[in-house]
């Protein structure tokens, strides 16, 4: 899933950041530390920020193109 990041102002797909921590409390705690990987955080691949939005696409072109929506 597409999400925007706004720190680097693209569309991105997040993943988890999985790095030596993991690796170390996966091993200090014989494997348990496995359950707790689908809770981490998404983050940007390219800033590594957790500044996702959850917005539309045209929403977020419509913002930076200054176009006002108007409910009905």
């Amino acid at each position: 899933m597409t999400k925007y990041c706004k720190l680097c102002k693209r569309f991105v797909e997040p993943k988890r950041k999985i790095g030596a921590g993991t690796v170390i409390g996966v091993m200090l705690t014989g494997g348990i530390w496995l359950l707790a990987i689908p809770f981490y955080q998404k983050r940007c691949p390219i800033c590594n920020g957790t500044a996702l939005s959850n917005e539309e696409v045209h929403t977020i072109q419509n913002k930076a193109n200054g176009v006002k929506q108007v409910n009905k």
